[in-house]
Parts: structure tokens; C-alpha cells; sequence
């Protein structure tokens, strides 16, 4: 971050933990952090769920996603994008997310 930025402008490569990469398939403390980064933390119980994984629903749904393809490349390939809407609806079910968080 550069002084007198938008702090919102970090939030897709926020890692100050450094282990983004080792964890694709799980929702991470960055993630969470980089949520508030964009004005828009989650509460607690949000924070509880999404990073005990809710029972294995989420880390089973983003192992199906390709880390190394730009979502801007999703337009073309429909099976994709249609995985990454059902993970976005099933952001939205937990408590406090909402489709702005999700």
C-alpha cells in the first residue's frame, strides 16, 4: 500500500500471512480480512463459519474452481461460471454475509 491510496485497490492479493497459495481451497484470516478492507467486515459469527469451513461445504465447492483462471475468462466457459454462482449462493446463506459480502 502507497499513502494516500484506495485501501480497497489490496484486497484481491491481501496475504500478509503468505500462505494465499498454499491454501486455494479454504477460506483464510486474509480472506476475512481483506472483506474489511472493501468496507465491508463480516460479524462474527460469519467470521466462525467461514473459516471452520461450515462442515466442509466450502472447501469441497472451491476444489472444482481453476486457481490459475481470471474470472473475466469465466464468460466462455459457462460449467465454470455456473460453480462460482452456487459458491456465491452458498456465501449468501450464512448468517450476515448477504450478496454484497458473498
Amino acid at each position: 500500500g502507497v499513502p494516500g491510496t484506495f485501501i480497497g485497490a489490496q484486497w484481491d492479493g491481501f496475504d500478509p500471512s503468505g500462505t494465499r497459495d498454499s491454501h486455494p481451497d479454504h477460506f483464510t484470516a486474509d480472506d476475512i480480512a481483506s472483506a474489511a478492507l472493501l468496507s465491508t467486515p463480516l460479524q462474527g459469527r460469519a467470521v466462525v463459519e467461514l473459516l471452520s469451513d461450515g462442515g466442509g461445504r466450502f472447501s469441497a465447492q472451491l476444489k472444482q474452481i481453476d486457481q490459475g483462471r481470471a474470472f473475466i475468462d469465466l464468460v466462455d466457459r459457462p460449467e465454470e461460471m455456473d460453480l462460482l454462482l452456487g459458491i456465491y449462493e452458498e456465501l449468501k446463506t450464512v448468517s450476515g454475509v448477504g450478496r454484497t459480502r458473498a
